[in-house]
């Protein structure tokens, strides 16, 4: 574990490893990512870097790359799970949701 993580990144590590083992179970989720990205792209006017990264990863290295990332405890990993396109109640119920900020309640917001 890094030393240096917050709660907030500690929080964003567990939504990472719900995200992850829901992309095990339903790889076919891994659609649904590149959709967030692309409405986001949209609604934005353009693709912001972290998504541009996010696309890069999906296409180049498929499932793998991206469980990876989201179980992963680099600052690398980190950064780019504080951009993720693998949230909402496919990836991390509101049941899981809250358990998760439940155990954590010295974070920031």
């Amino acid at each position: 574990m890094n030393p240096r993580y917050t709660p907030h990144d500690l929080i964003s590590l567990e939504f990472g490893k719900r995200a992850a083992a829901r992309l095990r179970e339903h790889p076919e989720l891994l659609a649904l990512g590149r959709e967030n990205i692309e409405s986001w792209a949209k609604l934005q006017g353009r693709l912001a870097p972290a998504y541009q990264e996010w696309n890069q990863i999906i296409e180049q290295g498929g499932l793998e790359a991206v469980l990876a990332i989201l179980e992963g405890i680099t600052d690398h990993d980190q950064r780019l799970r504080s951009s993720t396109p693998f949230v909402g109640p496919s990836f991390v119920s509101e049941d899981e949701r809250k358990a998760i900020y439940d155990r954590f309640p010295e974070r920031t917001n």
